[in-house]
């Protein structure tokens, strides 16, 4: 829900042929990116390795920078120098890029909590000089926004799991307490 509100913002506010948001998991070195639009279609999840330094995702996420690049020359969508050496499946490949245009132009946007980044917010177009600064100022603050909304459904979430695991504690006590 999270994910299909932000992508609604962000199409009525910045012309964009590709929509993602990447979910660093720390532990493993990865963004998972799981939430992808390409032409309003729904892309298959992917992922891009921390260490892979030719990703301007992992540039974002590894600086906690943002990027605006309006001249892209090199289809980064099918590469991770990282995880090719790594993997003997395709699951970390962009599985439709050669069915799309290749990006001209891209930002990405590091989502943070107290200076530490969770994700990454990333818009492409298949136009050269298609973004600006003020598109910046707006993806910015979608993904101040999301950060904070992803940090508040994981809290939901572990605030109902620590409830359900006290009903269960409290129905084990009393049954104990009948038994006894």
């Amino acid at each position: 829900a999270i994910q299909d509100s932000l992508y609604t913002y962000v199409q009525e506010l910045i012309s964009c042929t590709t929509f993602g948001i990447g979910m660093v998991d720390w532990e493993r070195r990865l963004i998972r990116f799981e939430y992808v639009i390409e032409n309003g279609k729904v892309v298959d999840p992917y992922m891009r390795s921390l260490d892979a330094q030719e990703q301007p995702a992992a540039q974002c996420v590894n600086f906690a920078s943002e990027l605006l690049i309006n001249s892209l020359s090199i289809d980064t969508r099918e590469f991770d120098s990282v995880l090719r050496l790594t993997r003997d499946d395709d699951d970390f490949l962009h599985r439709y890029a050669r069915d799309v245009a290749m990006p001209r132009s891209a930002m990405y946007v590091p989502m943070m909590l107290q200076e530490k980044v969770i994700g990454v917010v990333s818009v492409q177009s298949e136009y050269a000089n298609a973004f600006h600064e003020n598109d910046l100022v707006v993806l910015r603050s979608l993904a101040a926004y999301a950060a904070v909304a992803f940090d508040n459904a994981d809290s939901y979430l572990r605030l109902r799991q620590t409830q359900n695991k006290l009903v269960e504690q409290e129905k084990l006590a009393a049954l104990g307490s009948v038994v006894a």
